[in-house]
C-alpha cells in the first residue's frame, strides 16, 4: 500500500474525529481502507416556561464533553453518568468553556441527576432525552442558558446552550429538556 495514502488516511480520520465524533471504521489493513461508516451526535434543549415551550435548538458540545465522550468510550474513570441538569443566567455556552457561566443553585435551581423518571434512556434507537423541570422558589429569577454535567457539583460541562432570558416568579415552572442523538 502507498505510504503517501496511508498517511493522508490517518490525516482525515484524525480530523474526522476531532471536528465530530466521525468515527472512521476500517474493514482491514490489508485491503484498501474505506470508511464505512461515520457517526454525528447532535443535541436539542428545549425549553418551557409554565408549560409553554418557549425555545427550542441545537447545543454546543464543549471540548471537554468531546474528551469526556472519548473517555466513556475508551472506559477511562469520569466519575458518574453525563445526568446532571444546570441552569445560568450569564453568556452562550462556548466550545471552550468548562462550565456554565453564572450557574443558579438557589432558589429551587440546583444542579439534579436526571434519572428514574426523569430520563428516557431510548426514545428510538440512537436517541435518549434527559428532562426536569424546576420550581422557581424565588420572585424575579432571570435564565437563559442550560448544561449538561457528570456530577452535581465541581464537574465539567459537556454541553450548554442558551435561550432568550425568561424571568421567573416564586411557583413558576421551568421544564429543561435535552435530547441527545446518535446517527451514522
Amino acid at each position: 500500500m502507498n505510504n503517501k495514502l496511508l498517511v493522508l488516511i490517518a490525516i482525515v480520520g484524525v480530523i474526522g474525529v476531532t471536528l465530530g465524533l466521525n468515527l472512521f471504521v476500517m474493514s482491514s489493513f490489508a485491503a484498501s481502507p474505506v470508511a464505512k461508516e461515520s457517526a454525528v451526535l447532535d443535541g436539542i434543549l428545549s425549553v418551557e416556561k409554565n408549560g409553554e415551550l418557549i425555545y427550542r435548538g441545537h447545543n454546543t458540545l464543549t471540548n471537554l464533553g468531546k474528551t469526556g465522550i472519548h473517555d466513556r468510550l475508551a472506559m477511562n474513570n469520569i466519575g458518574q453518568n453525563i445526568s446532571f441538569l444546570a441552569v445560568g443566567n450569564g453568556t452562550d455556552p462556548a466550545v471552550g468553556d468548562s462550565v456554565l457561566n453564572l450557574e443558579i443553585s438557589t432558589c429551587g435551581f440546583y444542579r439534579p441527576g436526571v434519572v428514574g423518571s426523569n430520563f428516557t434512556s431510548v426514545v428510538a434507537v440512537g436517541n435518549w432525552s434527559y428532562e426536569y423541570t424546576f420550581a422557581s422558589a424565588c420572585n424575579e429569577i432571570v435564565v437563559n442558558t442550560s448544561g449538561m454535567y457528570n456530577a452535581s457539583t465541581g464537574s465539567f460541562m459537556f454541553w450548554g446552550d442558551n435561550f432568550s432570558s425568561t424571568t421567573l416568579q416564586s411557583g413558576d415552572t421551568l421544564k429543561i429538556t435535552w435530547n441527545i442523538s446518535v446517527s451514522g
